[in-house]
């Protein structure tokens, strides 16, 4: 899948604006955070209330976006609106045997092929899920209030298993 495809299965996960003084990413606009768009803008004074559409892709696709093999690229994509670019690069790197930094270089790409050659992609996604679903489980084990996302959290992960094993 291209960035153009998976952006809108990402936004159907992210919905609107939410500000939720549990959710540690803070408040929160389909699914770019306050921070983010400080970050993003170079200014704290706009607020991400009212982000434009073409700030939201221009943003998911600098900050979270990376090229991989098709799927693969939607899953890590989600993650990575998630958890962050490097901790989703990261969940990859564990899983295939490369270097664990969190930066997706050719020794990543050369992993992941050489990955899907002795296994298959779907059972790397199947992987790359269980890894997520874990670190959901640590976040609420840190901090038990974060229960409350728990559903949640894993709604999103059946319905991205649905696209990702519909295709």
């Amino acid at each position: 899948m291209r960035f153009d495809e998976c952006l809108p299965v990402i936004l159907q996960f992210e919905g609107g604006y939410i500000d939720d003084h549990v959710d540690h990413g803070g408040v929160t606009n389909k699914g770019i955070t306050q921070r983010t768009y400080d970050a993003w803008h170079g200014s704290p004074f706009l607020d991400v209330k009212d982000i434009t559409d073409d700030e939201v892709a221009t943003i998911y696709k600098e900050n979270y976006w990376t090229e991989l093999p098709r799927l693969l690229d939607l899953c890590v994509f989600d993650a990575a609106v998630q958890h962050g670019k490097g901790k989703a690069i990261k969940f990859l790197q564990e899983l295939i045997g490369s270097g664990v930094d969190g930066v997706c270089g050719k020794n990543t790409l050369y992993a992941i092929n050489t990955y899907t050659l002795r296994h298959s992609t779907k059972e790397l996604l199947q992987a790359y899920q269980a890894r997520r679903r874990g670190f959901y489980k640590a976040i609420i084990a840190k901090d038990p209030i974060q229960q409350k996302f728990a559903n949640g959290w894993e709604n999103r992960m059946k319905k991205l298993e649905e696209v990702l094993y519909g295709m």
